[in-house]
């Protein structure tokens, strides 16, 4: 009895000397810099052998064992390990073989020095994981443990430059299947329960460990050069066998270009894709089990060019990331855009190999710009690399700018320093960082190397600036002759460094049009080479898709293109002009009726498959953000007609854009009457086949709307849907459709709890029905709450989340009401963390446009 009270002293006093000089910023909630810092300096060579008892009964507890095998190179500090969870889900600890007494604080284990050794050391910890990054649904379960969510399913150092390796042991009904980053080794099963066991892999950071468990269906492929195994959930053969071909041939040129491209082969032990129902990204990178959301790679009959593109791009990003992000990591999630930008901009030119007859640089311009541009004009915007104290904030820095503005800023600097070069810089970075961790700064030592330019003055602009310049000309005309041509640009931040680049101009006459190129690096510049040039009709920056910013027309220009810009045979004048004037209304020149009869028009008569999407877009935007009732009610029979007889004629084989604006913006007996025909099957459109989730679509345009007897058209859809997850979206989207008050009440209370928001594409869409323009007054009282869930969103959901429940609640709205609604919550809540501050404004962007009270910075 004296000896074993001896012991529990001297445990107390270890325990409390422990607690006591451990800095307490290491123990504060989340991995703070020191923290992974601290850890980064005494731990090294980590392995993970981790069991999941997974129940199919998805209320029962996931309890495991994680035994993790790490060096230290000082016994003297205690280690500090992350799980997120109560304490009592710890179920017990031994070091080195020996069972502890151990303090936890703040989600952090603290394991006293005492117990450990110089080099080697083995923790084993017995836990039941939270539910929080397993994705538990009736028959299948899938882990995302990006940014911070590793620590949520089981005890680790929770960092990403603390790679490790995997071993995993899963146990799980006896029907289900299972599939992680390693290989499988050895299935052991019994009637009712089996175990998968899998290979470690090569080293990776935590929040790339994954695995999915369920009820899934495989399909294998082999060739010569690569195995792919094909996990999925598709109820639907003729669809899933459409695409599979597909597929695989976009994996499988991905990978070869990556390799060619990069003189490193494909980094890791096999390659599998999961394809997930209302997976909450369009994908997700995991070394050896690429998730995608399914919806994404499995496209239905007639899927628009756009879609098309989409898809490459999508696996062409993910196949990136297997080197950018992968084999090479950042150092902290503060560089989390270093990983983005190279997945993106290398599946820009991935593409362009896959489909030689789309114009990549038309859709890079399409794409990259007017989504970098919907954050750089608000007061929302924010530097390419942000700063991050605790990486429980990492999810706040995802967004357009990292993923649209970085590869923009890449694109120039690429041409700055001439392909060559640029390849040799990055094939150096790969090399020397391969299975490690890296800075920005790291890139730009190497990036230094091979260029003349001043890397580090071009990355204090690019990288460490924010916001976009606003461009415009200033000629000085002397009899019908430019005298001087000069480009002035200024910055909405003033005192910021400038964001050199180059841009395109034309320069329109009756018969032809003069295109230039001008690298802009100061304030103020002159085109020499335009003097004594005739006054053309009308002159257009950014006419050859290169440059970033806003380009205002001048008057006579603006004019112009509003009355002839579908007149112009160049594509990229047109894609310009459209760019251009978009901007330009935004800022308030332009009247919403003028625009949008200029945006019909051109709609009727645009033929580029790749700028049809451009202005579908712009034409739903104006007409239910910015044209009133009565504008809306004058303009909705001439849209419906047009957008009718393009989806008919299944015009330049785009039926999928104009069936989802014709549904979206129908507001007449006449446009019910058809979409009811086309969910009937009564119409036929030539080589156009409405799916499932087309006919669903339909349903809730039409709830929506309160057409006649729609209780029966609910009640058939239900039983016309085959597939049940897809079943189980519809009937969750109802009550947010519902016209009965209390319904929808309940369904917003039920948001509250974290729960209900599992499935979260599934709430997105729920908010954007219960916010849309033809409700918007009736959801006003939901506004407030919903704002002051932000940080409660923040915390529990995943990366994107956040931005995207603002974005489904404020996007329906343009009232004034609305307005000083956000106003009063960012006025009332100080205390709320920048980044999210930033992210309300992104969202809200429009609705101070609409209400005109532009919140843009320019400064000019």
């Amino acid at each position: 009895m004296y000896i074993k009270n001896i012991v529990i002293i001297i445990t107390a006093i270890v325990l409390a000397t422990s607690c006591k000089t451990t800095d307490d910023k290491l123990l504060e909630s989340g991995v703070s810099v020191e923290l992974a810092k601290y850890r980064k300096q005494n731990i090294s060579n980590i392995h993970y052998n981790l069991f999941f008892n997974l129940p199919s009964d998805e209320k029962e507890k996931v309890t495991g064992r994680a035994e993790i095998s790490f060096d230290i190179y000082d016994s003297k500090n205690p280690v500090i390990l992350d799980f997120q969870a109560p304490a009592e889900n710890i179920l017990n600890i031994s070091v080195n073989k020996q069972k502890i007494n151990f303090h936890f604080k703040n989600g952090h284990i603290l394991i006293p020095s005492a117990y450990l050794e110089t080099g080697n050391n083995i923790v084993s910890i017995g836990f039941i994981s939270t539910d929080r990054a397993l994705n538990r649904n009736p028959d299948y379960l899938y882990t995302l443990m990006v940014p911070d969510r590793a620590s949520t399913a089981f005890p680790c150092f929770d960092q990403p430059d603390l790679k490790a390796t995997f071993s995993l042991k899963l146990e799980m009904a006896a029907h289900w299947n299972a599939v992680s980053n390693g290989i499988k080794k050895e299935t052991q099963a019994s009637d009712t329960r089996k175990t998968i066991s899998f290979l470690p892999d090569k080293p990776i950071s935590t929040y790339l460990f994954a695995f999915v468990a369920g009820d899934l269906e495989s399909f294998h492929h082999i060739d010569n050069h690569l195995a792919i195994t094909v996990y999925h959930r598709e109820t639907d053969k003729k669809l899933f066998k459409n695409n599979i071909d597909e597929i695989i041939r976009l994996h499988k040129e991905s990978l070869e270009w990556m390799e060619n491209y990069t003189a490193i082969p494909y980094p890791f032990d096999k390659l599998d894709i999961v394809l997930i129902p209302a997976f909450q990204y369009s994908g997700m990178e995991h070394p050896g089990a690429i998730y995608y959301r399914d919806s994404r790679l499995l496209l239905d009959d007639g899927a628009s060019l756009s879609e098309q593109l989409g898809r490459a791009s999508l696996i062409a990003h993910e196949m990136s990331h297997m080197w950018f992000g992968n084999l090479v990591t950042m150092n902290w999630f503060n560089d989390v855009w270093l990983k983005e930008v190279f997945a993106n901009f290398m599946a820009d030119k991935m593409v362009y190999q896959q489909y030689p007859e789309a114009d990549h640089d038309l859709r890079f311009y399409t794409s990259h710009h007017r989504r970098a541009m919907s954050i750089d004009r608000s007061q929302g915007t924010h530097p390419v690399r942000q700063t991050l104290p605790n990486q429980k904030l990492a999810g706040t820095l995802y967004g357009s700018i990292i993923y649209n503005k970085a590869p923009i800023a890449f694109k120039q600097l690429e041409k700055l320093m001439n392909e060559k070069p640029f390849q040799k810089a990055i094939r150096e970075y790969l090399h020397v960082f391969a299975y490690d961790n890296a800075s920005w700064n790291d890139l730009v030592n190497i990036l230094d190397k091979y260029s003349d330019t001043d890397i580090e003055k071009w990355s204090n602009a690019w990288i460490y600036g924010k916001g976009m310049l606003k461009i415009k000309y200033c000629p000085d005309v002397s009899n019908n002759k430019i005298k001087e041509f000069k480009i002035t640009s200024a910055h909405p931040y003033p005192g910021s460094p400038f964001p050199s680049q180059f841009i395109c101009y034309a320069l329109i006459y009756d018969n032809e049009t003069f295109y230039g190129k001008a690298f802009i690096d100061d304030h103020e510049i002159i085109i020499k080479e335009l003097e004594g040039m005739d006054v053309p009709y009308a002159i257009l920056l950014q006419g050859g898709g290169c440059g970033y910013g806003y380009f205002q027309p001048s008057e006579k220009t603006r004019n112009f293109l509003l009355k002839n810009l579908h007149y112009l045979d160049d594509d990229y004048l047109r894609t310009a002009g459209i760019m251009n004037l978009h901007e330009d209304f935004l800022n308030g020149n332009i009247k919403s009726n003028i625009y949008y009869d200029a945006l019909l028009q051109y709609v009727k008569t645009e033929v580029h498959p790749q700028i049809i999407p451009v202005l579908l877009d712009n034409l739903q935007t104006v007409y239910w953000g910015f044209l009133n009732i009565k504008q809306r009610q004058f303009y909705c029979k001439k849209s419906e007609a047009v957008l009718w007889q393009h989806l008919k004629n299944n015009t330049y084989d785009q039926a999928q854009l104009y069936f989802k604006a014709f549904i979206n913006m129908g507001l007449t007996n006449n446009a019910f009457n058809k979409m009811i025909d086309l969910w009937q099957g009564n119409i036929d459109i030539k080589d156009f086949e409405l799916s499932e989730s087309d006919k669903t679509d339909i349903i809730c345009e039409l709830v929506i709307r309160s057409v006649n007897n729609i209780d029966s058209l609910i009640e058939k859809q239900l039983n016309n849907i085959e597939n049940p997850d897809r079943k189980r979206r519809f009937e969750f989207l109802l009550p947010a459709l519902s016209h009965d008050r209390e319904v929808r009440e309940e369904f917003f209370e039920s948001l509250k709890e974290e729960e209900n928001r599992r499935h979260e594409p599934w709430v997105i869409d729920a908010l954007q029905y219960l916010h849309h323009p033809l409700i918007a007054h009736k959801s006003l009282p939901y506004l407030p709450e919903s704002l002051a869930m932000i940080e409660e969103i923040q915390k529990t959901g995943d990366i994107f989340f956040p931005k995207n429940w603002l974005d489904a609640t404020l996007s329906g709205h343009s009232s004034k009401e609305a307005l000083i609604i956000v106003e009063n919550f960012l006025e009332n809540n100080p205390e709320l963390s920048e980044n999210l501050r930033l992210k309300i404004l992104q969202a809200a962007d429009m609705l101070f446009r609409k209400t005109g009270k532009a919140t843009t910075p320019l400064q000019y």
